[in-house]
Parts: C-alpha cells; structure tokens; sequence
C-alpha cells in the first residue's frame, strides 16, 4: 500500500508539474493585431475585437489540448474583446457610432502597440452533473485598458448613457471551452494569481 501511495504521489506530482510549465509561441504570431467591427448575437458577444494572427490562438490550443487531455472546443477565428455588444447598447450608442468606435480605438493606437501574452489562465463552473470550463490568456496590453478608461470618461455625462464598467472587461483571449459558446463566459475580469494555471513564453527568432 505504502508503494502503491509513493507512486501515485509521484505521478500526480509529475502532472501538476507538466501542466504548470510555460505555454511557448513564436514571437511571429504575435503580430499584427488587426482591430475589427463583429455583429453580436449576444449582449456578451464582441462588437469591438482586435485579433492577432490565427496562428496565435490555434498554437496555444493544441498546448492546452495536448496538455490537460479534455474534451474542448477552439476558435482560431476569436480574439481580444475591446466592447461588448450589450456595453455599446446600453452604454455607448449615444455617443458613439460602431465605426466612430472603431476609428477611436484606432487613434488610441490598439492596433499598433506592444503587448505581452502573461499566462493561460481557466475560470470553472461547477453544476449538478456537468463540469464547464474556459481556458484563455491574460495579456499585459495597457493601451487597451486605458481605452476602455477614456471611453468611461467621455460617456460620464451623457444624462442617457447607461452603465460602462471599464474594468469589468480585462484584456483576455478565450482559446478553448468545454462548448462552442465562448461568448458565455464573457466579461471576464481576470485575476492572474487566481486565474493563471501556467505562463507563456514567448520565443524570438534565431
């Protein structure tokens, strides 16, 4: 018995081990980010999007994929949510028309800054006989944080604007769920010390 304990210590311990370790992508497919204009079906859904190359997210899923052995759906068509649909409804309409917001977020530069992939991150839900999950990564991207500011600002005196949390939505990228709906899990307000399973690393050309 006590052999039987050593060596599933150990085997847990190996796993924990592989799964923790640095998710890698090439510095290639970190560029370019491309801003873009989606119709949501949702109020959860994206209207606002920078997406970096396909590349990006489809590396990253065969890792989690390979690594954790679940069933899960990826999109390499996904990116980083900038507005959500029901943000721009409730909030923004007034003052912003979906092109005016784009160009916006253009002049802030969204689509032409650095940015750094810090970790993959999961967020868990747990029902009576299902277990659902997400996995995305955390970026380091403060263009995007301090757009989301200006544009809480700039609607604070709208007497018709309605709500607009800016930091109810931090720069993620979903890359794989236990369904197709990714836009569920949406806003997601990441916390890296309890949201990051494993950090990425980023590697650059010889």
């Amino acid at each position: 018995m006590a052999v039987a304990g050593g060596f599933l210590y150990l085997f847990l311990r190996s796993a924990q081990s592989v799964r923790s370790e640095p998710y890698l992508i090439e510095q290639q497919y970190l560029a370019p980010v491309t801003l873009t204009l989606q119709t949501p079906v949702t109020s959860t859904s994206p209207m606002l999007v920078l997406q970096p190359p396909q590349q990006f997210g489809s590396r990253l899923f065969n890792q989690v994929f390979s690594r954790m052995m679940e069933s899960m759906k990826g999109s390499a068509a996904d990116g980083v949510p900038v507005i959500l649909g029901g943000e721009y409804e409730r909030a923004l309409a007034g003052r912003y028309t979906p092109q005016e917001l784009l160009e916006a977020a253009q002049a802030a530069g969204l689509d032409s800054t650095d940015f750094t992939p810090v970790c993959v991150a999961v967020r868990r839900v747990s029902e009576p006989g299902l277990a659902q999950q997400a996995y995305f990564v955390i970026f380091e991207w403060p263009a995007l944080v301090e757009f989301r500011e200006q544009v809480a600002r700039e609607i604070e005196t709208l007497p018709t604007a309605g709500a607009f949390d800016a930091a109810s939505l931090s720069p993620v990228m979903i890359i794989a769920a236990t369904d197709v709906d990714f836009d569920r899990w949406l806003p997601i307000s990441a916390r890296a010390v309890s949201d990051c399973i494993a950090p990425i690393g980023v590697l650059t050309g010889s």
